[in-house]
């Protein structure tokens, strides 16, 4: 007797340190999995060192929008669409931004930097 898995297909979102940011369509059924699968979703030609991605978070509960902080302190929000409707700039401390959440269901992201003297800081924008 054998028994028939359901093949599953899986989301993953993956920021680097050197700034790429992509997305992998996982398949539970390992044979359906390809280099197809992966897909860059910014200009990897266009990358910079300082825009590292340092933390990614959901940023909202339905988990169709992705808050990404960046080393040079600049926060990109991304949506599962496929779009990057919104940046900020989180210019209130000094260090890369090392947290990232969101309040107010999701309409307004919060952010955490890192700072040598003071330790982390949050902040709303």
């Amino acid at each position: 007797m054998q028994i028939k898995q359901e093949d599953k297909e899986l989301d993953i979102f993956v920021g680097t340190k050197i700034g790429s940011f992509k997305h992998v369509k996982y398949h539970t059924n390992v044979t359906k999995n390809n280099k197809k699968c992966i897909e860059n979703l910014v200009d990897i030609k266009s990358l910079q060192k300082h825009e590292g991605i340092t933390c990614m978070e959901w940023g909202n509960k339905e988990q169709t929008e992705i808050l990404i902080g960046k080393q040079n302190q600049e926060i990109q929000q991304y949506t599962t669409d496929g779009l990057f409707p919104r940046s900020y700039t989180a210019d209130f401390g000094k260090g890369h931004v090392v947290g990232l959440g969101a309040a107010t269901g999701g309409s307004c992201p919060l952010c955490l930097a890192e700072s040598s003297r003071y330790g982390a800081r949050r902040t709303r924008f």
